[in-house]
C-alpha cells in the first residue's frame, strides 16, 4: 500500500467502516520491516497470530531493538470471538519514540456498512498524527437499513435521507461531509479512503463521489485513495499537493 506514504515516524487513527481492521493489518505488513505496533482505543477483532510478531510488553526495561509487528491490549473473549481491548494509553504515549509506526483502530461499526457517529466517536489517541478514514463504496446500490446502518436513526439526520432509499455515492458524500460525522471533531492531516473498489463500475462510482465532495472539504483532506484493501491495492485519486 505505498500509495499511503506514511511519514517516517507516525501515529496512525484509522475510524470509519467497512475494511478498518483490514486495512490496519495491510498496513503493519507493508511496514513490517519497521518497528510497527498496531493496537487499538475501542475494540477490534483479536488479529490472527500470523498478523503480528509480537506482544509488545511496555513494563520491560528495554525497548523493542529489532524490526517487526508489535501487538498491544488486552484479549478479551466475547460472544463475538476473541477482542482486542485498549491497553493503558498513558504508557503507550510515554512509549511512542520507541516505534516508527503506531497503527491505532479507533472507531467501531458493530460490522455494519455505515454507521453514525455519537457524540464520543470516534475515540482519537491524543497523540494521532494522521487519521485515516475508510467508507466502503459497496454500501452504493444498497437500502438503508439498520442490518446496513450501525445507529440508522441518528444516520437519517445526516441528510434529507428515509429508511429504504436507496445508497448513491451523492448520499455517502454527504455523510462523509457532514460536520457530525466521521471527520467532524478532527483536525490535523486526514486521508479518505473510499474501500472496497474491487471492480470497473466501483471505480466509477468513487470517481462520482469524489466530484461531489465540496472544494472546501477536500481542502481539509491530504488525499483522496480509492482501494480494495483485500487485495492490497490503491490509488491515489486526489492530492492536496496537487
Amino acid at each position: 500500500m505505498a500509495c499511503f506514504q506514511l511519514p517516517q515516524h507516525c501515529v496512525v487513527s484509522i475510524i470509519g467502516s467497512g475494511g478498518k481492521t483490514t486495512l490496519l493489518n495491510t498496513l503493519a505488513q507493508h511496514y513490517a520491516t519497521q518497528r510497527t505496533l498496531i493496537t487499538t482505543t475501542t475494540k477490534m477483532y483479536y488479529p490472527q497470530q500470523a498478523a503480528y510478531d509480537c506482544i509488545w510488553q511496555p513494563n520491560t526495561l528495554k525497548p523493542p531493538l529489532t524490526a517487526g509487528i508489535y501487538l498491544y491490549g488486552q484479549r478479551q473473549m466475547t460472544a463475538m470471538g476473541e477482542k482486542l481491548l485498549p491497553g493503558d494509553l498513558q504508557i503507550l504515549e510515554q512509549k511512542l519514540n520507541d516505534f516508527d509506526k503506531v497503527l491505532i483502530e479507533a472507531d467501531g461499526a458493530h460490522e455494519r456498512l455505515l454507521k453514525a457517529w455519537a457524540d464520543f466517536e470516534p475515540v482519537i489517541f491524543k497523540k494521532t498524527s494522521l487519521t485515516i478514514g475508510v467508507i466502503p463504496i459497496s454500501a452504493c446500490g444498497r437500502c438503508l437499513s439498520s442490518d446496513l446502518v450501525h445507529r440508522l436513526p441518528l444516520f437519517l439526520k445526516y441528510g434529507p435521507f428515509r429508511a429504504g432509499q436507496l445508497v448513491t455515492p451523492q448520499l455517502l458524500a454527504q455523510v462523509i461531509e457532514h460536520p457530525q460525522g466521521m471527520f467532524g471533531h478532527i483536525s490535523g492531516p486526514k486521508i479518505l479512503v473510499l474501500n472496497q473498489v474491487d471492480d470497473f463500475n466501483k471505480i466509477k462510482l468513487a470517481e462520482v463521489l469524489s466530484q461531489h465532495l465540496s472544494t472546501a472539504f477536500c481542502a481539509t483532506l491530504d488525499k483522496i485513495i480509492i482501494s480494495d484493501v483485500k487485495q492490497h491495492w490503491g490509488r491515489v485519486i486526489w492530492n492536496s499537493k496537487r
